[in-house]
C-alpha cells in the first residue's frame, strides 16, 4: 500500500491537486485507533529509502 502523508502548506497545494488526499493520509496515521492496529498487526511502515533498500537486496534470478 501507498500513502502520501503531507501537512497542509501552500507549497503542496501548488504542486498538486491531491493535497486533500495526502493530508487525509497524514491524519489517518495520527488516528490513536489506527495506530493500535498497526501495532497490533505487526505492520510496520517505511519509508522510500527502506523500500528502495529492500528493491536493491531482491535476486531477479
Amino acid at each position: 500500500m501507498l500513502f502520501h502523508p503531507s501537512h497542509e502548506t501552500e507549497e503542496l497545494k501548488a504542486i498538486t491537486d491531491s493535497w486533500p488526499f495526502r493530508l487525509f493520509d497524514y491524519d489517518l496515521f495520527l488516528d490513536p485507533e489506527v495506530r493500535h492496529t498497526l501495532e497490533e498487526d505487526n505492520i510496520e511502515l517505511i519509508g522510500w529509502r527502506e523500500l528502495r533498500d529492500i528493491q536493491r537486496g531482491l535476486s531477479l534470478g
